[in-house]
C-alpha cells in the first residue's frame, strides 16, 4: 500500500512541473517530519503550491529579469527546500528589489543631469577661460573616473574658490 502511495505522488509532482531533485527533497523531508502517509502528501502538495505561488508572484513581478533571479535564488539560499517560508517573505524581497531598482534608476538619470551640466559650463563660458575649464575637467574625470557627482562637485568647488580669490 505504501508503494502504491508513493509512486500515486511522484505522478502527482510531475504533474505540477517541479524539478526532480526538488521533489525528492520536498519527499524526503516530508517522511523526516511526518510518519503517516496521507500526512506525507499534504506536506509535499503544501510545498508545491506554495512553489508555484511563489513562481507566480515573482514572475508577476515589475522586477528585471535579472532581479528576479537574484530574488528566487536569495530566497533559496536562506530556505532551502521550504517553499512555504519561502513563498511567506517573497513579497518583502521583490519590494526590497524594486526600491533598489528605482534607485539605480534615479542615480542614472542624476549622473546624466551632472554630465549635461558639466557640459553646459564648458560651452558657455568665454573662449580663453575654455581651456582652462577644459583642464578642470580633465582632472575631475581623472580624480573621479565614471562618477559625475563628484566631478560636478569638484568643479564647483573649484569655480566658487577661483570666484572668491577673485575678489579678494
Amino acid at each position: 500500500m505504501k508503494k502504491i502511495i508513493f509512486i500515486m505522488s511522484i505522478l502527482c509532482l510531475n504533474a505540477y512541473g517541479i524539478s526532480k531533485d526538488y521533489e525528492f527533497k520536498i519527499r524526503k523531508e516530508g517522511r523526516e517530519l511526518y510518519t503517516r502517509g496521507s500526512e506525507i502528501n499534504n506536506y509535499v502538495e503544501w510545498q508545491i503550491d506554495s512553489y508555484d505561488e511563489l513562481l507566480e508572484k515573482v514572475s508577476k513581478s515589475s522586477l528585471s529579469e535579472n532581479n528576479k533571479k537574484i530574488v528566487l535564488k536569495r530566497l533559496f539560499s536562506m530556505y532551502r527546500y521550504n517553499f512555504a517560508k519561502q513563498n511567506s517573505v517573497v513579497n518583502d524581497e521583490i519590494e526590497k528589489y524594486m526600491l533598489l531598482e528605482n534607485k539605480e534608476k534615479k542615480d542614472i538619470k542624476k549622473e546624466k543631469e551632472n554630465k549635461v551640466y558639466i557640459e553646459k559650463i564648458i560651452e558657455n563660458s568665454e573662449e580663453n577661460s575654455k581651456k582652462e575649464l577644459e583642464f578642470l575637467k580633465k582632472k575631475a574625470e581623472q580624480k573621479y573616473p565614471n562618477d559625475y557627482e563628484k566631478q560636478k562637485i569638484y568643479i564647483e568647488a573649484v569655480l566658487e574658490n577661483l570666484n572668491i580669490y577673485k575678489f579678494k
